[in-house]
């Protein structure tokens, strides 16, 4: 997927090259605010959006392969079994946490 976006935005780019260098430099510095003020826009929208709180549902990367995803009306209990030989260490750590061992 991040490639996918990665390719969009560089024929984006493309194309807004050629379209300002074929309407010539100043139409195209018109078009160019126009376009930076919608982009702006969208942009402010989606930070709103993604701000709200509101019911998050798990994504494909959220469970391993051949698990189903937890409801998202049921608490998510955590659990791993893990074993650990010799000097080894097992480490957990969730989303808002993190490990820092010296």
């Amino acid at each position: 997927m991040r490639r996918l976006v990665l390719l969009l935005t560089a024929l984006a780019v493309a194309v807004l090259a050629a379209v300002f260098a074929w309407v010539g430099w100043d139409q195209a510095g018109r078009i160019a605010t126009v376009l930076a003020g919608l982009v702006a826009v969208a942009a402010l929208g989606v930070a709103v959006w993604a701000a709200l709180p509101g019911e998050r549902t798990p994504s494909s990367g959220d469970t391993a392969e051949g698990e189903e995803a937890a409801p998202a009306d049921r608490d998510p209990a955590i659990e791993q079994h893990a074993e650990a030989s010799d000097q080894a260490r097992i480490y957990q750590a969730g989303r808002d946490q993190n490990i820092t061992e010296r």
